[in-house]
């Protein structure tokens, strides 16, 4: 295929709101630091439920999202597949006005609503867990950064994405609250449909699947190494 014919054609792309900003635009670049795309790119960011629509009726080739063993999803059937991307941790936080120990049992707690891709992770990772869940929420949403608005303004505990609160950590407006075992372990994966796609699509997919399993090795390369050093 040449380069003007790969021009012509569209990658299309779903995403959750949070990856949508924190994760695919360096993702992006990173993926054509080393060879260009040659062709146009089409993202739509909405809720999680939305996305999974989006790919079940084919108007998207790829969604972006996060993801968690234990969470139901509905594209890992027969239908779909995805490769890892990369990680992340969902970590409570609050504002420094609020932080305390009380906080983890009796809130206020700001919740991600049945819409939520992250919201399911979080409900999946607590039952798994057999932990006792938060308080009924004082306020829910589907979108992590209105969640961390919420917690910045001192409205309560969220659980948000590191990715997401690591600069409001650093800088002091948001403080993480709990011990480690309040933290939830979540990987960022590429889903796309089994089916055949376009061969734009195809060579694009080529490309990420590398990218993958590049990650992979080097994951198991760093835990080979923390494990020596802690022997």
């Amino acid at each position: 295929m040449s380069a003007a014919q790969t021009a012509t054609e569209t990658l299309v792309f779903a995403s959750t709101h949070a990856l949508s900003l924190t994760f695919f635009p360096p993702w992006l670049r990173q993926l054509e630091s080393d060879e260009p795309l040659l062709t146009s790119v089409q993202l739509i960011a909405d809720s999680m439920v939305r996305c999974e629509q989006f790919m079940i009726e084919g108007r998207s080739q790829f969604l972006l999202c996060h993801h968690h063993p234990a969470a139901f999803n509905r594209l890992t059937g027969d239908r779909f597949r995805s490769v890892p991307l990369g990680t992340d941790i969902l970590v409570p936080v609050a504002a420094p006005s609020l932080a305390s120990t009380q906080i983890m049992e009796n809130g206020p707690f700001l919740a991600y609503s049945t819409e939520s891709g992250m919201g399911r992770i979080l409900n999946a990772a607590w039952e798994q867990n057999g932990r006792r869940l938060p308080p009924d929420p004082v306020f829910s949403s589907h979108l992590a950064t209105m969640l961390v608005t919420m917690a910045r303004d001192g409205r309560g505990l969220a659980w948000s994405p590191l990715s997401l609160v690591a600069d409001d950590i650093a800088s002091g407006r948001l403080m993480k609250i709990g011990v480690p075992e309040d933290e939830v372990s979540i990987e960022i994966h590429l889903f796309r449909a089994k089916s055949r796609q376009t061969q734009t699509a195809e060579r694009f997919w080529q490309r990420v699947s590398r990218q993958s399993d590049q990650l992979m090795k080097n994951e198991k390369s760093s835990s080979a190494t923390r494990a020596g050093h802690s022997s």
